[in-house]
């Protein structure tokens, strides 16, 4: 009978223990699968026991690692869209001088791919040595540094570089932001700028001196001389038209520079307009035996404004016959064009 009681108890003990370490294995590999980011995985909660509320625990805290998870990747996605679509490249180096960011406009503008440089030094940036020279002086340094840098591939590009240290108060580990801008067109647009101005001071002067030199010569007696006073008054009205289309042509390109000018778009035939731009531009051109070569393909139309684009026709042909030796030609070409 005690024998026959031993046995009873055995198997009793074994299933009442094979009903709480069943549980308890399946919970343990849940938490190491957990424990390796797999957020999808789920234990059984029939139970109402204890074992079945560690369960439920269990699976909550599963279904809250997935919704963080999908959180820090949609996170993830959005900081990718942002740096994809910044028109500054963005480079990230570690404390220890390895690169661990490469956005694509980083790509565009000092070459290679994100592959290739992410995990490597940034001195592999040896076709760029400003690129180099501001890198390691702010690892030096651990200080902000503004400056522009010059790169010469993939093509010649003046950037202007920001480098920013990066100090995490969390613990985590330092090292410095360099974001990259390209300024080439802006600093070649102010050195126009400053060409213009240089030639258009120069322009102004040679009317001002000839007005002010021959009003002068009439105020010291040439206007009793009345064929000299004609000629010099002549030369003066000349010249202060002159002057005035100088002065328009300035306020013009200020309106132009601050959009105050309302453009009216209408369809403009471009052989019937480059016929009255010639005939406008035939006299200065047979002054130096400049000739004139004109090509407009046929039926070409183009929507613009028909004032504003004569403007810009006429300047250019202006300057063709300008630095056009005497005796040259001046070629003009109209045709569609579709990339």
């Amino acid at each position: 009978g005690l024998l026959l009681l031993f046995a009873i108890a055995a198997g009793v003990s074994y299933r009442l223990a094979q009903s709480v370490t069943r549980p308890l294995e399946r919970m343990t590999l849940a938490a190491q699968r957990m424990s390796k980011m797999d957020e999808s995985v789920r234990v059984p909660e029939g139970r109402r026991d204890e074992i079945g509320a560690l369960a439920r625990a269990l699976n909550r805290m599963s279904a809250n690692l997935q919704e963080q998870l999908e959180l820090v990747r949609r996170n993830g996605e959005r900081l990718q869209d942002v740096l994809d679509h910044m028109p500054s490249g963005v480079v990230m180096i570690g404390a220890d001088g390895r690169i661990t960011l490469y956005s694509r406009q980083a790509e565009q503008l000092l070459g290679s791919d994100s592959r290739s440089r992410v995990g490597r030094p940034y001195t592999d940036f040896k076709q760029h040595q400003d690129v180099m020279a501001i890198i390691r002086e702010g690892l030096e340094t651990k200080s902000p540094l503004y400056r522009e840098v010059n790169v010469y591939d993939p093509e010649e590009r003046l950037l202007q570089a920001s480098l920013i240290p990066l100090t995490h108060n969390g613990g985590g580990e330092p090292g410095l932001l360099l974001v990259l801008e390209d300024v080439s067109a802006i600093r070649r647009l102010e050195r126009m700028r400053s060409e213009f101005v240089a030639n258009v001071s120069h322009e102004l002067k040679t009317p001002v001196a000839a007005v002010q030199g021959f009003a002068e010569t009439l105020l010291a007696g040439a206007m009793n001389d009345e064929e000299t006073a004609r000629s010099f008054l002549t030369i003066i009205h000349d010249e202060s038209e002159r002057l005035n289309r100088l002065i328009g042509d300035i306020l013009e390109l200020s309106q132009i520079e601050s959009r105050r000018t309302p453009l009216q778009f209408s369809p403009v035939d471009c052989t019937a307009f480059l016929a009255r731009i010639r005939e406008l531009i035939a006299p200065e051109a047979a002054k130096k035996r400049i000739a004139l070569e004109w090509q407009s393909e046929e039926g070409l139309f183009l929507e613009a404004d028909e004032d504003r684009l004569g403007q810009i026709v006429i300047n250019l042909l202006q300057n063709g016959i300008n630095y056009t030796p005497e005796g040259g030609t001046v070629k003009l070409t109209a045709e569609s064009y579709a990339e």
